[in-house]
């Protein structure tokens, strides 16, 4: 579900990484302005681990270019013109080398080079809302793992929501992750710190062999390939409320955002599958929805409009609560 946490979890795991070794680490949403927490929960981490702000820390911000152009982060108004994090270099501890630098930057998903620069630099990659950013382009930033590969050379980090209006959220799930599931297998089981940092501690001490071996050009992740598994975790306590607060099944119901947990049972319908295909259009039958009567709250018309608006979701149609209140108004 939405508001649990995952993109603050993100940035103190983050910090987590930057304290276990990594070097060059990846960040990356459909725009910039959606990192603001990832980054936010990043500094306080570093900070309750001991890095001090001045001594320790460089941030950069900036507007970063293509904000706003292309199929990702059109329309995005937020981040247009504003002052974003886009860069946190941190002094490495434990280095005689002064110089030496552990870096978390943002990469845009659809820049051209990403791709590029993820299989020669890259350690760790975030991905953060990823429900938002296309099917094609997250396979090529999850490198040669989602191409059929069984190994890559730097780790992936994905957080999305398959709840509510998340665009191609139902895609992530049914798509990209059962063919994760299925080319990686599924670590399943366990609490997310032993998952987390069990991968942190293996990773390290790879990257480390590796290191000595010669096998990796200039400390980045570009030489050895490492195994890659899949490790699922789900973030189940709400933040913005108190767990089983009935006012977030009811705010979910009112906008009609489709979540099997929430939802009073009164109110759950039976969302579309995609284990059958869709009937030809002969063979479907068209009706004329009446305004009045499908916002007129009869127990049959809300049954009806939350059927409908869980069919939007489940076939990827990228909508939002606008579109209900348009809906309402038309």
């Amino acid at each position: 579900a939405r508001g649990r946490g995952k993109s603050a979890t993100l940035g103190l795991a983050l910090s987590a990484a930057i304290a276990h070794g990594y070097s060059n680490i990846y960040v990356t949403s459909p725009s910039p302005s959606n990192l603001g927490t990832l980054f936010d929960f990043f500094l306080r981490g570093l900070k309750e681990l001991g890095y001090d702000d001045v001594a320790d820390l460089e941030i950069f911000r900036g507007v970063p270019e293509g904000v706003g152009e292309g199929p990702i982060g059109a329309g995005d108004g937020a981040g247009k013109n504003q002052q974003v994090v886009l860069r946190v270099s941190v002094n490495a501890r434990g280095s005689t080398n002064k110089q030496q630098r552990q870096v978390v930057q943002y990469l845009p998903p659809n820049s051209p080079a990403a791709r590029d620069i993820l299989a020669s630099q890259a350690e760790l990659l975030v991905i953060d809302e990823a429900a938002a950013i296309p099917l094609p382009i997250l396979n090529d930033l999850l490198g040669p793992s989602a191409r059929g590969a069984s190994s890559a050379n730097y780790m992936v980090w994905l957080s999305s929501t398959t709840d509510g209006y998340e665009g191609t959220g139902r895609g992530l799930s049914l798509k990209l992750l059962s063919k994760l599931r299925e080319s990686g297998g599924s670590g399943l089981g366990g609490s997310a710190d032993s998952a987390l940092l069990g991968s942190f501690s293996s990773k390290h001490r790879a990257l480390q062999r590796a290191s000595q071996s010669g096998d990796l050009a200039d400390g980045g992740g570009g030489g050895r390939k490492l195994p890659r598994k899949l490790k699922e975790l789900t973030l189940s306590t709400p933040i913005r409320y108190n767990a089983g607060d009935p006012i977030e099944a009811w705010l979910y119901q009112l906008l009609c955002l489709p979540s099997a947990d929430l939802q009073p049972s009164s109110s759950k319908t039976k969302a579309p599958t995609s284990s059958s295909s869709p009937p030809h259009p002969s063979e479907c039958d068209l009706f004329l929805v009446n305004r009045d009567a499908l916002f007129s709250f009869h127990p049959a018309s809300e049954a009806f409009l939350q059927n409908m608006m869980n069919l939007y979701t489940s076939s990827h149609y990228k909508n939002s609560p606008n579109d209900l209140q348009l809906m309402a108004d038309a």
